[in-house]
């Protein structure tokens, strides 16, 4: 459906409005990104490519959230994010690079979802996401063992348990 690829390119202009420090107007299109795949999810809700891009449109929002100083909207947003991953249930080691790329998307929404909750000292909850977050980028790691990108994100997510583990 264009509708996905729609929604997931407004994330990534919503991404590159923040970074231009324009994030009130990033704001109004992840926002917009996440109630269309909302609505895509709500007609196919097996679907899991859509329901792993809601998720890492909706952790991206609750951390542009919790930069614009919203924690409890933030917060929100971040917990959606979590009950959309936690139903994912992905399957086994990953077969296809698709699969590789789901894991990673999922690892590096939970690792989202784990600063936003550390930043709100809910350091229970930030573990958890970070424990969760490490596991998707070992086992991506595992099905392609040369991707600097999931070694980085891997490494990344360690340091950040340890620190909440202390």
């Amino acid at each position: 459906d264009h509708r996905l690829a729609l929604a997931a390119r407004y994330g990534d202009l919503a991404q590159l409005l923040r970074d231009n420090g324009q994030a009130p107007r990033a704001l109004d299109y992840q926002r917009g990104a996440v109630d269309m795949l909302q609505a895509l999810l709500a007609r196919d809700a097996g679907n899991v490519a859509i329901a792993t891009t809601l998720a890492r449109l909706r952790a991206d929002l609750s951390d542009l959230l919790a930069s614009l100083g919203q924690k409890p909207e933030a917060i929100t947003q971040a917990r959606e994010a979590l009950a959309l991953l936690d139903r994912l249930n992905l399957p086994g080691p990953p077969i296809s690079t698709v699969d590789v790329s789901y894991r990673v998307t999922v690892a590096r929404s939970y690792g989202v979802v784990g600063e936003v909750a550390e930043e709100a000292k809910q350091l229970a909850e930030a573990k958890t996401c970070f424990e969760k977050a490490v596991a998707h980028y070992e086992t991506a790691a595992a099905a392609s063992p040369a991707d600097g990108a999931i070694d980085r994100g891997l490494t990344e997510s360690r340091m950040r348990l340890a620190r909440v583990s202390r």
